[in-house]
């Protein structure tokens, strides 16, 4: 078989590859339009647990060292972050947002709802 026959066999089978062609972007256009929209994001923080206003110079135990961590992952947890978070995002200002608010009937403010739906799926993890 020379490439031009190949050539002809292809031109042949036109119709099954373009019907495949547009069987697959359909199918991705139909699954991309029906998943969930979510947004990942991940960060590194790295803190510092020296104590600068301690005269001794001791290096903290480790006992303070876990303390500190859990202080600073109970913080970054609290409803009052997560609220700056939405002020500072100005997320209560989307009417979409506020219409699902509306109709959830939701005791409180628009803030601390949209602060809990963030706090429920943050995942805080203290790994030193």
């Amino acid at each position: 078989m020379s490439f031009h026959q190949f050539l002809l066999a292809l031109r042949g089978r036109l119709w099954v590859f373009l019907s495949l062609l547009v069987a697959t972007v359909a199918a991705a256009v139909a699954v991309t339009l029906l998943m969930p929209r979510t947004y990942e994001s991940t960060v590194s923080l790295l803190l510092d647990n020296r104590d600068e206003q301690s005269l001794s110079g001791t290096v903290p135990s480790a006992r303070e060292r876990v303390g500190y961590m859990q202080t600073q992952i109970d913080i970054i947890n609290s409803q009052r972050v997560a609220r700056r978070v939405v002020e500072d995002l100005k997320l209560a200002e989307s009417a979409a947002v506020q219409e699902e608010f509306a109709l959830s009937r939701s005791k409180g403010t628009i803030e601390d709802w949209i602060g809990g739906g963030l706090l429920a799926k943050l995942r805080v993890n203290g790994s030193q």
